[in-house]
């Protein structure tokens, strides 16, 4: 009987603990000062709404690095592009730069070959006269009214004929003289010395090739010298 109120007794002081401890929370809550969250509320409201605005512009951010990203492959694929043409065009030259060579070097043996055909041209035209054979051909004519060294002039034969005639208002105190020579040479070839007012003179076994003459006056108003030559037969 005395076991049976011992634990009679702790099951009631237990459940009065409990019963206190239920009171005690109920008067400390009714106590307690109540805190205004309304701030933190707006706060967190005004966190939020940066949030959803920052998710807004990267996912705008994203957008356009995709579409950066886009345009960069496209030009990457453009210069892939330029850069295969660049190598066809550098082929094309390069093989242009090859045909020009060849060219070149057909040129020069064309040219060559030209040389060679002129060399033989003046061979054959030394052995065939272009002019008759038999008959005086003019060579050069000259005239003046001083002296002169004329220019090169070429005898395609054996025989040369000189031809002048001079004109003077003094005639006793006038001087013509007429002095030939080989090209490139001073050792005169044939001279004519104080000539009448007209003549001719010839000159016999003379060789074929360029000659000039040195032509010397005094108190003359005018002369002419006309050199022809005799072709071979």
């Amino acid at each position: 009987m005395r076991e049976e109120l011992k634990s009679l007794s702790i099951k009631e002081l237990g459940l009065g603990i409990v019963i206190g401890l239920i009171i005690g929370i109920a008067i400390g809550y009714a106590v307690t000062p109540k805190v205004d969250v309304t701030p933190f509320e707006q706060r967190i409201s005004d966190l939020e709404g940066q949030v959803a605005n920052l998710q807004s512009d990267i996912e705008n951010k994203s957008t356009q690095i995709a579409g950066l990203q886009t345009q960069v492959s496209e030009k990457n694929s453009r210069i892939t592009e330029l850069q295969s043409d660049i190598e066809t065009k550098v082929g094309q030259l390069t093989a242009l730069q090859l045909q020009i060579t060849e060219k070149n070097s057909q040129i020069a043996s064309l040219q060559n070959q030209v040389s060679q055909l002129g060399s033989r041209v003046e061979e054959l035209e030394r052995l065939v006269s272009p002019y008759p054979a038999g008959e005086w051909n003019l060579a050069r004519a000259f005239q003046g009214n001083s002296g002169l060294t004329t220019d090169y002039f070429y005898i395609a034969g054996t025989e040369l004929r000189l031809n002048w005639t001079w004109s003077s208002s003094i005639e006793e105190y006038a001087e013509f003289s007429i002095y030939l020579y080989r090209e490139g040479e001073t050792i005169i070839v044939e001279q004519c010395i104080s000539l009448a007012k007209e003549g001719t003179t010839h000159i016999h076994d003379i060789e074929i090739g360029y000659y000039y003459l040195r032509i010397s006056q005094a108190n003359l108003e005018q002369w002419n010298v006309t050199v022809e030559f005799r072709a071979l037969d």
